[in-house]
């Protein structure tokens, strides 16, 4: 394994930090300003097997940091924290009561958070993406399942025009 694998299993297990020193508690603490403004947050949280362009520091999921992060209860309940944080971000609520067959839909805070992020282009689309190829990789591919779904459903409503057919398509295959 390598040292940069070990940084991103020690921050996910909690005993490690991010490249600015910021615990894995620290960034599902910010505010939603503090999410919106900062954009080295989300490597961290929701890690893939690909470095981030965006984030060079933040290290990539190789097969063996993938395999222990799937397999470590804290980690998994770490994972299911960054991702109620981002739904929360977004507007959204996850019902998992059934963790086989979650649902995402929108929250009473959708209207308002949405003014933030749902616009043609913006960028938290890629923050999107990556959260769904992290939750394939990483074991919560029901939870990935339950979020294109609501993506999805956005993209039908009125909120197509906003998402478009790129960003939708782009979702979609981080879900292959």
């Amino acid at each position: 394994m390598t040292v940069a694998t070990n940084r991103l299993i020690d921050f996910y297990c909690g005993t490690g930090t991010d490249h600015r020193g910021r615990h894995f508690a620290d960034l599902v603490g910010m505010d939603d300003a503090q999410l919106e403004r900062t954009h080295d947050f989300i490597q961290w949280l929701f890690p893939t097997v690909t470095t981030s362009p965006f984030n060079p520091d933040a290290p990539p999921l190789d097969a063996t940091t993938a395999t222990r992060l799937r397999a470590d209860p804290v980690a998994q309940a770490r994972l299911r924290e960054a991702l109620l944080r981002m739904l929360g971000f977004y507007g959204f609520e996850l019902d998992d009561s059934d963790p086989a067959d979650p649902e995402v839909v929108r929250g009473p805070a959708f209207d308002s958070r949405s003014r933030t992020w749902l616009t043609p282009g913006n960028h938290n689309y890629r923050r999107l993406s990556r959260m769904l190829a992290s939750l394939v990789v990483l074991g919560r591919r029901p939870h990935a399942d339950a979020l294109f779904r609501c993506l999805e459903s956005l993209h039908r409503s009125r909120h197509g025009g906003e998402i478009g057919d790129h960003a939708l398509s782009h979702w979609r295959r981080q879900l292959s």
